[in-house]
Parts: C-alpha cells; sequence; structure tokens
C-alpha cells in the first residue's frame, strides 16, 4: 500500500511540516533513518507545497521539482510509485498528457499490485477536465496490467461521454460480471443502456440496483425515469437522453487510492487552483 493520508498538512502550518515528517520509528538502523527521512520528506513537502500553492503561497514548479529530486536518491518501491503517480498528475494538471503517461507507466511497475488505484486516481483527474480521450488511454493501460471492474466501468463512462454507447456496454457489463453485486456499477450499466433507449432493459438494471442497495436513490430517480418512458406510447422521435446526467460518478465502492488534483476552478491558474486529497 501506498503511505498513509496525508490530510494533516492541510491544517497545519508549513513550520511543523519537518517536525512531522521527520519522526522515525525506534529500532531502525541509522542508514535507513536517514533513508527513509530524506525521501519521506521530500515527498510529504512537495505535496504541502502544493497544498498551499492554492492560496498562491507555494510553488508548483518547486513541488515537481522534489518529486523528481526522490527519483534521483534511493527510493524504495512505494516511494518510486508515488513520486512517478504524483508526478503524472502534475504533469496532466499542466497538460504535459504524454508526460503524465510515462510517469504513470513507471509507477505501476514500481508497484504492479496498485494498478487499479493508480490508474483510477490519473484518470478520474482527466475526467474532470473533460479530457476522455487521455482518460481513456490510462484506463487501458490499467487494464492491460490487470482485469478490474472500477476500470471497466470507469472506462465503459468515458466512452459513453464521447458517443461510443456500445463499447461502453461491453465495458459495463464486464464490470457487473466481475462484480455482479455492486449496485453502483449495475446502474451505470442500465444508464447507458437508457442512452440507447433501451428503456425496458435498463429498468431491469435499476430494480436489480436496488436489491442490492435499497438506499441509492440515483438508481431510484433513475428507475422512475425508465417507468416514465416505458408507459408513454412511442409517438414520434425517442426522446434525446443528456449523456450521463444521471450516471454514478466517484466516490465508488472499489480501491481507495490516491484521489486526483483537482483542476482550477475559474479564475485560477495552475499554480494556484492545484489542489491534493489523499488516501483516507
Amino acid at each position: 500500500m501506498l503511505r498513509p493520508a496525508l490530510a494533516r498538512f492541510i491544517c497545519q502550518d508549513a513550520p511543523h511540516i519537518c517536525s512531522a515528517d521527520l519522526r522515525l520509528e525506534k529500532g531502525m538502523g541509522k542508514r535507513k533513518k536517514e533513508r527513509r527521512s530524506r525521501e519521506n520528506y521530500l515527498i510529504e513537502s512537495a505535496i504541502a507545497e502544493v497544498i498551499v500553492a492554492r492560496a498562491g503561497m507555494g510553488s508548483v514548479e518547486l513541488a515537481e521539482a522534489k518529486l523528481r529530486a526522490v527519483l534521483d536518491l534511493h527510493p524504495n518501491s512505494e516511494e518510486r510509485a508515488e513520486a512517478h503517480n504524483l508526478l503524472a498528475q502534475l504533469c496532466a494538471q499542466t497538460a504535459r498528457h504524454a508526460e503524465a503517461m510515462e510517469h504513470i507507466a513507471a509507477a505501476i511497475s514500481a508497484e504492479p499490485g496498485m494498478v487499479a488505484e493508480l490508474t483510477e486516481a490519473l484518470a478520474e483527474m482527466l475526467e474532470k477536465q473533460d479530457e476522455w480521450e487521455s482518460a481513456i488511454h490510462v484506463y487501458a493501460l490499467g487494464l492491460a496490467h490487470t482485469e478490474h471492474a472500477i476500470l471497466h466501468d470507469g472506462l465503459g463512462y468515458c466512452l459513453g461521454k464521447l458517443g461510443r454507447l456500445k463499447e461502453a456496454e461491453q465495458h459495463g457489463r464486464r464490470a457487473t460480471e466481475l462484480e455482479p453485486d455492486n449496485a453502483t456499477y449495475v446502474n451505470d450499466l442500465g444508464y447507458t443502456l437508457v442512452e440507447q433507449g433501451r428503456f425496458q432493459e435498463a429498468q431491469v438494471l435499476f430494480e436489480r440496483a436496488l436489491i442490492l442497495d435499497p438506499s441509492y436513490d440515483l438508481a431510484r430517480g433513475n428507475l422512475r425515469l425508465c417507468t416514465e418512458k416505458t408507459s408513454q406510447p412511442a409517438i414520434g422521435p425517442r426522446p434525446k437522453i443528456i449523456p450521463q446526467a444521471n450516471k454514478a460518478r466517484r466516490p465508488r465502492s472499489g480501491p481507495k487510492g490516491r484521489r486526483p488534483l483537482s483542476p482550477p476552478g475559474p479564475g485560477q491558474d495552475e499554480g494556484t487552483g492545484i489542489q491534493l486529497s489523499q488516501l483516507e
């Protein structure tokens, strides 16, 4: 697993960072203490730099330099994966998508057991930027290493946004095959069918999602939509459905991994708009 959350830095002042991240466990050898403190300090300091950059008091460029410095030292596999993962998100945030793909591939190589978490985090950030093609490439990279329901579902979502509904349906169905008891994936597949005008088939899926999770309001709303459509006589052309309007998005019930850097809001630039949230 990647390191625990560092959300405490959001509420702490910069002078406290060094004392917090340089705490060392007893009984560790001096060499290991020094190595861990250097890599951990740079990673945590980079994270803090990104957080305070939102208020215009930090430098994303400095944060990136610190993460690259980690790779020049002797990081273990988790530290190497984390540095590459955060660099991938920073590169994607600043429209360097090819470089982001290189870093996420390196992160996966360092920690193959974290493929789903790493790829989903970067893909989700690209989704927030409406970079659907880039997100599709990230999901495809993840699926080339492991077959995970959350990656199929995410890929189906992105394909649907581009109107590639048949492909979206294929991946949605695979997600439900891998995790048939996941109400979110069943709902998402149902809405992909709604987008194709297949209301009766979708209705069955929404009913199934509600059996799996009776408190799932999104599926209940989608079921109501299907009931209204199927009860109306078919007169004239099929009404247009707003793509993805009722499809579930994050947080999902899949694996917990790095959350992506949020894209800049209105009036923000890369330096002040970047936000980082961590593992819970």
